[in-house]
Formats: structure tokens, sequence, C-alpha cells
């Protein structure tokens, strides 16, 4: 029976320490996207060459973070789809993972800075893609009232012969 406690001590560990990787993870891009969100709001404006190459960073650092995000997630699952199976072992022999408990309480305290950062984060990129689209928009709608009121098609010169 000790060998199932041990297992799953060892699981909780190791919970542990990827919930530790995940969070300090999360942090770093939080503080990314804190920086990024400053440069928009005070109107830091560059050439569109350097915006394109900012804009391509951005993406690929979201990507980045996203994979990054779903594979710790997954790794998580399925680690804790095994320490269920043996906390049910556990169970049917009639034993009790007591010792266990500062492992789990440590556990859920990370797993709550985890989810409260990825609220954040999750608010933040929100916030992105609102400010992208009004840009967007405001672009477009600058892009129509010029059409308004100059030609959309080059006019052919023509000559009036006044001689007639």
């Amino acid at each position: 029976m000790s060998g199932l406690l041990g297992d799953l001590e060892e699981y909780y560990l190791r919970d542990l320490e990827d919930y530790r990787q995940l969070l300090e993870f999360m942090r770093t891009f939080e503080e990314f996207l804190d920086k990024e969100q400053s440069r928009n709001t005070d109107g830091i404006s560059s050439q569109e060459s350097d915006e394109s190459e900012e804009t391509q960073r951005i993406v690929e650092m979201l990507r980045d973070f996203s994979q990054k995000r779903e594979e710790w997630f997954a790794v998580i699952m399925a680690r804790r789809q095994d320490s269920d199976r043996l906390k049910n072992q556990l169970k049917k022999k009639g034993e009790k993972p007591d010792k266990l408990f500062d492992s789990t309480a440590q556990l859920n305290i990370l797993t709550k800075e985890i989810l409260a950062i990825d609220e954040s984060v999750i608010a933040k990129i929100k916030m992105e893609m609102e400010f992208v689209k009004n840009e967007l928009n405001r672009l477009r709608s600058g892009k129509k009232a010029k059409n308004v009121y100059g030609q959309n098609h080059v006019a052919e010169a023509r000559f009036i012969d006044k001689i007639k």
C-alpha cells in the first residue's frame, strides 16, 4: 500500500513543479502583455515596416504562449487522471492519503494563482483585440471617407474641340 501512496505523492510533487513552472511562464507573458498594452496606450508610433515586424513578434509570442499552455494543461490533466486512479485504488484498500494533504493544499493555492493570471491574460488579450479592431475600423472608415470625396478610378482625359 505504501507503494501506491509513494506514487501518488510523486504525482503531486511533479504537479507542484509543473504548476510552478506554468505560473512563472504565465507571469512572464502577463508582463509582456502589460508592456505591449502600455506601448499602445502611450501612442508610440513607428514606421509601417516596424509595425509589421512588431505585429509578427506579438503574434508569435501569443502562439507560443497558447501552445505551451495547452501542452502543460494536457500533461497536468493526464497526471490528474492517473492520480485519481491511484486515489480510487487507495480507497478500495481502505487507506486514506492524509499525509498528502500539504501537497494538495499547495496545489490548490498554485491552481488559484494560475487561474487568476489566466483570467487576467485573457482579459488583456481581449483588450488588445478590441484595440486592433478599433484601429482597423478607423483605418477602413478613413479610406471610405477618402473614396467618397475622391475619384475611384482614373478619368480619361478628353479633348473638347471648341473650333466647331
